[in-house]
């Protein structure tokens, strides 16, 4: 029995990756970014949530994965009456235009490979694999279809509600389809306490 109760996912760094949200986040905070001094990237940098070899006592344990494979599920989902398509140069939408918005894109089953030994680029798979100098891997599939959640304005904070609760219902509409364990590889809590943090917990696994 996996779970798939919402405060699971939120304790990791990669989990689903919901693409058109993630395009647009990246977009506006690269825009922003560029005026930071450099003590704002260190504070941001600076995560106390995460444990460290120097800081182990953080909300999140300390759990390298140095020479690890790590599998996820990548999910492409996104809000019914999310229309917005500025300028065709924005390169938010050269890939991804207002006019495809609902349908899953040609070259989505390509975003990650799904082994190591065969790795094309532009992938995650080959991201990771070359900002880690091979110490990382980071594979995947794919899921076959595009989600589609609820409008925007459900998930708003003025409704009580945010990016965590749409990322349950893509999750809870799946959630039948899919074989999670084979996204469990890790036990980063010791959760039966045997030390081993290498072995299943019963809990989708990501980065952390």
């Amino acid at each position: 029995m996996f779970s798939l109760y919402l405060p699971y996912h939120l304790k990791f760094l990669i989990h689903v990756i919901l693409i058109n949200i993630l395009l647009v986040f990246f977009a506006f905070s690269n825009i922003t970014k560029a005026q930071w001094t450099e003590s704002d990237y260190i504070n941001e940098l600076s995560n106390n949530l995460c444990a460290t070899e120097e800081n182990p006592e953080a909300t999140y344990p300390y759990f390298p994965v140095i020479d690890e494979t790590l599998k996820i599920l990548v999910i492409f989902a996104k809000f019914p009456d999310d229309t917005w398509d500025p300028a065709s140069s924005y390169i938010i939408t050269q890939h991804w235009p207002g006019s495809s918005f609902d349908e899953k894109l040609t070259w989505a089953d390509s975003i990650i490979c799904p082994t190591t030994t065969n790795v094309w680029h532009p992938s995650l798979t080959g991201l990771f694999q070359q900002s880690s100098n091979g110490k990382f891997w980071l594979i995947g599939d794919v899921y076959p279809d595009l989600v589609m959640i609820d409008s925007i304005e459900k998930y708003s904070p003025s409704n009580g509600r945010n990016i965590g609760y749409a990322v349950k219902d893509v999750l809870e509409q799946i959630d039948g389809n899919i074989d999670w364990s084979l996204y469990d590889k890790f036990d980063p809590y010791d959760l039966n306490s045997n030390n081993n943090r290498r072995e299943p917990d019963g809990i989708v696994d990501a980065s952390s």
